[in-house]
């Protein structure tokens, strides 16, 4: 697939991977967020938010960082239009018809 693309659509999936790759860890790094918040107000102790950040790194975290550092681009982008990361709106048409069938492959997976 790669060598069929142009430097512009190659730029275009390196930007929309990113952008999902962002959206994911956002969405994670606000659940902890809140734990911090919890630690900061005394409902919890350094040690059990310790342990929250534990699980942070070692799930999500680790599973956000290892699929997109693994995946090509036009993977990461597919799955992430499937699972509502990125809307369809934001890919361009060019893109979206690149990785149609890989998007319909993505669909009914739950998001990490």
């Amino acid at each position: 697939m790669g060598e069929a693309l142009t430097k512009k659509t190659r730029k275009k999936l390196k930007e929309l991977k990113l952008l999902a790759y962002q959206r994911e860890l956002d969405e994670h790094l606000s659940k902890l967020l809140l734990k911090f918040n919890d630690w900061k107000k005394k409902k919890i102790t350094a040690m059990v938010l310790r342990d929250h950040i534990y699980d942070f790194d070692n799930g999500p975290a680790k599973k956000i960082s290892g699929f997109y550092d693994h995946f090509d681009d036009h993977i990461c982008v597919a799955k992430a239009v499937a699972s509502g990361i990125l809307k369809k709106e934001e890919v361009p048409d060019d893109i979206l018809e690149l990785i149609d069938s890989s998007i319909e492959s993505f669909k009914g997976l739950k998001k990490i």
